[in-house]
Formats: C-alpha cells, structure tokens, sequence
C-alpha cells in the first residue's frame, strides 16, 4: 500500500516536461509514492513522451487522460476522485512545474508519514520573490484569511495533500463552482469534511517561482466572479451550521 498517490494536472506541457524529466523520474523512485499524471485533452506530444518512460512501462507512472479539455479544476478533481480509490492512506495533487525541490519533497512525505494529520496545505515562503508573485500571494493571502477563518494559509500553493478517509469521495464528488480559483472551493470542502481538525499549513523553506504558472490580467473578471461564488458558497455554510445549532438547542 502506498503511503500517498499524487495527482499532476497536465495541459500541454511537453516543453516543461522535457526540462525536470529527471524530477519525474527520481520522484517515481519514491516507493512509498503513486504518481497519475491527469491529461486535459492535451494537443502537443505530452501523453506520448510519459509513455515513452520507464516508469510508466514498469507501473510506477499512471497515466489518466481525459477526451477534451475541460481546465485545471475538473482535471485535479477527477484525479483526486481516482487516486481516492487507491488504498494509499494519502492522496494529494501537486502542479507539474516541479516548484517544490526533490529534497523538501522528501520531507513532506516524511512530516505526513510521521505525523497525524488530516489535510496538509503547502505554503509558500515570501523572501526573494519576483515583486508581482509576492503581491499576488499577499492579496490571496488576505483574501482567504477574510473569507475563512480557518484553512490554507496560502490557498494557492500548488501541493494539497488529504487522508484517504471513507466517504472522501465527497468532497470531489460535485463539479467545482470555481474555475480559476478552485483551490479556496477545495479547501473549503476540506475544512468542512474533517470540521478544521488536523489540518496543517506546511511552511515551504524553499520555492522556485516558474514561468506561465501565475494568473494573467485578463483573468480578473473571471477571478471577481469565483470570488464572489466563495463569498456565496462561505454564507450558505455558515447559515447551515448556525441554523443547525439553534434547532439542536431547542430539542
């Protein structure tokens, strides 16, 4: 049994993979770690290249593609539902531009192997990084302290990791409302599953911020709308639970 299976979201990256080949394959040399690279409908060689490893010949490397291109959300998630019906004790997703280095990998799985933890939410040091990336995480930063009082620390951070608890499966079940900003609905869903016990924030000593893995201007609109849908979404929660415990009062 592995100890985690780790989702990589994939769209197109036949470039990026070709440069950290070697972190896929020394991260597929972890034996306590299951890998399924999820495909959203790529169009270049990327399916093609992961087949072409070892690793996947050998079964170390799962390869899960789906048809068309429906976004990063709906690939994680159908990724999370798979790994969900794995008989690791973890599953998790961590983004293929390899930021986190081989060495603070290790240590990760050797804190939620030695630790018991529910959810662990990697979060990003903010010394040396580039001014628009640093403004960016402090906004985020801000956003999800308003929206949640509990939770990820840094709601953007690209590496999630969950216990494969029964029912789990909840949590993934339903479509993300959010597109862009699926991380802070995730969350969310995850606090509200294991109701905020044992979910720790793993501060990241190292991170290498990449290229064309940051949020774009013209996605604004689109980011006011997913905001908007958490602020909705947070209300809808807290109403139920208030509600639930004025009639657990009056019984």
């Amino acid at each position: 049994m592995k100890l985690l299976t780790l989702i990589l979201p994939c769209y197109n990256e036949t470039k990026r993979l070709q440069k950290n080949l070697y972190k896929l394959k020394k991260m597929c040399s972890i034996s306590s770690l299951g890998i399924i690279i999820v495909d959203d409908g790529s169009t270049d060689s990327s399916v093609e290249l992961i087949r072409s490893l070892d690793e996947y010949r050998c079964g170390r490397l799962t390869v899960v593609k789906l048809n068309q291109r429906l976004g990063k959300a709906e690939a994680v998630r159908v990724g999370l539902l798979h790994a969900s019906q794995t008989q690791s004790e973890y599953i998790g997703f961590y983004d293929i531009d390899f930021a986190v280095s081989f060495h603070e990998f290790l240590d990760i799985i050797n804190h939620i192997e030695s630790n018991d933890i529910n959810a662990l939410f990697g979060c990003r040091p903010l010394a040396n990084r580039h001014w628009s990336r640093f403004t960016q995480s402090i906004i985020f930063r801000f956003l999800i302290s308003t929206l949640l009082t509990r939770g990820a620390e840094d709601p953007q951070c690209g590496i999630k990791i969950f216990r494969n608890k029964s029912h789990i499966m909840s949590i993934f079940k339903k479509k993300f409302i959010c597109k862009i900003l699926f991380d802070f609905e995730l969350i969310m869903r995850t606090v509200n599953f294991f109701s905020g016990s044992k979910i720790r924030n793993y501060k990241l000593s190292t991170w290498r911020d990449v290229s064309g893995s940051t949020l774009r201007c013209q996605m604004l609109p689109f980011i006011f709308h997913d905001l908007m849908q958490i602020f909705i979404f947070f209300m809808r929660v807290k109403l139920f639970h208030s509600v639930r415990h004025t009639l657990k009062n009056t019984t």
